[in-house]
């Protein structure tokens, strides 16, 4: 953030985000060594509060990119936010497991009935992960338009690979919503829809979803701005209907209503599954229909991927000491 030109340095959604983290950082860093089963209750405890407090980050950084792209070209902007929610992903990611592992711990029954490892799911069933975002999906679009297309799973449907749920989950809760709306708006409210079929495919390495849909298909002036963060314009007001957001599938129902269009699911979607050394693309047909593809790694044994962009120029970050020679951190990935 502090590598950002001032003028954008200085924009007041950024600035809640950056005092977010300082703050937790400074909180953090006065806790003392953990010794004992209360003192690590009592640092869980540190982690609950400082995550409900970041639920305001997303909301605030979408604002952001709305009202920064004037100032920032489109690929320093998502440069930018990629590597921040990369690193906010990494966050979350070690604070959620450290509190699942010591709720476990201390509550052995729970543990025991429990298939998951904190919050890794080493069965996760792809069909039902899909099944699951469906209904959500549907249920959303039929209580605002009053009609959703049918969901259609097919392939490779007993598939099992290891995961954290709620990762893939919000991903392909993202690309059905996407693929219902555009079957809506292309085809009416009225009329029969046609269906979308979500196929899975199990190779020796991953595990790919496609999401199929003939929903018109998207524009060559569309395609180029699906993974930019600030392309779409927003205004602050409509964020006041989502003042937090943690980014799962579970809060969709309850906080993101369909007809509010963030315009960050989709670049976001992607820096979920790239963090696991997956991808996330698109394939369109303009004027039919679009095909995205979803690649999981199934094997769960790849690093977090929380490489910059461009590590010939963001390896460290440059700072200039008071006799004027620069001095340069290195940027030491949380998980290895």
């Amino acid at each position: 953030m502090q590598n950002l030109p001032f003028i954008t340095a200085t924009n007041p959604h950024l600035e809640t985000v950056y005092n977010l983290y300082w703050q937790a950082f400074d909180k953090f860093r006065s806790v003392p060594q953990i010794q004992s089963m209360e003192d690590n209750r009592h640092f869980c405890e540190l982690l609950k509060s400082l995550m409900e407090e970041h639920l305001y980050v997303i909301p605030n950084l979408a604002i952001f990119c709305s009202e920064s792209s004037h100032y920032l070209v489109r690929q320093q902007l998502d440069q930018f936010m990629n590597e921040i929610l990369r690193s906010r992903i990494s966050r979350r990611v070690l604070a959620e497991q450290h509190m699942a592992i010591s709720d476990a711990l201390e509550n052995q029954k729970t543990a025991m009935q429990d298939d998951h490892i904190g919050i890794v799911l080493p069965r996760c069933v792809a069909s039902e992960i899909v099944q699951k975002c469906a209904n959500l999906a549907q249920s959303e679009f039929k209580s605002a338009y009053g009609i959703a297309p049918k969901i259609h799973i097919n392939g490779h449907v007993d598939t099992i690979f290891p995961y954290i749920p709620d990762h893939v989950e919000y991903i392909i809760h993202e690309l059905l919503k996407n693929s219902i709306n555009a079957v809506v708006r292309k085809h009416g409210k009225g009329k029969s829809l046609p269906d979308i079929v979500v196929t899975i495919c199990e190779g020796q390495q991953d595990v790919i979803f496609r999401v199929s849909d003939q929903g018109g298909g998207i524009n060559k002036e569309e395609l180029d701005t699906i993974w930019s963060y600030g392309c779409n314009k927003l205004k602050s007001a409509n964020f006041e209907k989502v003042p937090k957001m943690a980014a799962k599938m579970t809060e969709s129902s309850s906080i993101v209503s369909p007809l509010l269009s963030l315009g960050i699911g989709l670049p976001m979607s992607r820096v979920y599954a790239n963090y696991w050394g997956g991808r996330l693309e698109v394939s369109t047909m303009e004027g039919f229909g679009t095909d995205a593809y979803l690649h999981l790694c199934k094997l769960g044994n790849l690093p977090e991927n929380i490489d910059l962009d461009d590590p010939s120029e963001h390896a460290g970050l440059m700072m200039t000491n008071k006799l004027g020679h620069k001095q340069t951190t290195m940027a030491t990935p949380i998980f290895r």
